[in-house]
């Protein structure tokens, strides 16, 4: 799959506006697997009306499957959902995915009412092998629960990762910062760094 694996590089997207109904619902990409992302960004609003479970939305990327990697991409987004798994970078990770000197600026803004799961860089982390290197989410960066949801009904919030989790799971962070304002209303884990990490 490596010799197949797509390329992006050099890309700037500003003033955009992505609007959707389903799920991984992205500014850049909606799904990624084999794919590199090199010196992309992003600045613009992405709002998903999806409102069945996991939505996976991200200011960059909805979800980042095996063997993709993100290296100097950056997100300056309004981030609003109506579902699960809200990331200012990405909504979900699964498999493994690399990200090298991403930075997010992100006011992200959840009306989901279930198990919601939302972070500054990463919403749903729950790939077998996460790496982070030198990213940041930078001053700025809102993170805000409008679901109005009964506190049995759970929710994670974290500055850098909302939720992590996977049996036998690996996730590396080295040399990265979050500098978020979280409003996680009544939900059951908040942190400005990982809301909730393994079970």
């Amino acid at each position: 799959a490596a010799e197949m694996q797509a390329k992006v590089e050099n890309v700037e997207i500003v003033n955009s506006a992505i609007e959707s109904e389903h799920e991984r619902a992205g500014g850049v990409c909606g799904d990624a697997t084999y794919a590199a992302f090199n010196n992309v960004s992003f600045q613009g609003t992405v709002y998903t009306t999806y409102v069945t479970k996991e939505a996976k939305s991200g200011g960059f990327i909805g979800q980042a499957a095996d063997g993709s990697s993100f290296t100097n991409c950056s997100v300056d987004v309004v981030l609003v959902v109506k579902s699960n798994d809200a990331g200012g970078f990405v909504g979900k990770v699964i498999e493994s995915a690399t990200f090298t000197g991403c930075k997010v600026k992100a006011q992200v803004t959840s009306y989901a009412a279930a198990k919601n799961r939302v972070g500054g860089f990463i919403g749903w982390n729950s790939s077998l092998k996460t790496v982070l290197k030198d990213c940041h989410v930078l001053e700025g960066t809102t993170l805000t629960d409008k679901s109005g949801r009964v506190e049995s009904n759970n929710g994670n919030y974290g500055g850098l990762i909302g939720f992590g989790d996977m049996d036998e799971a690996v996730l590396e962070i080295t040399g990265c910062s979050a500098a978020a304002d979280i409003d996680g209303g009544v939900s059951a884990y908040n942190s400005t760094f990982i809301g909730c990490v393994g079970y």
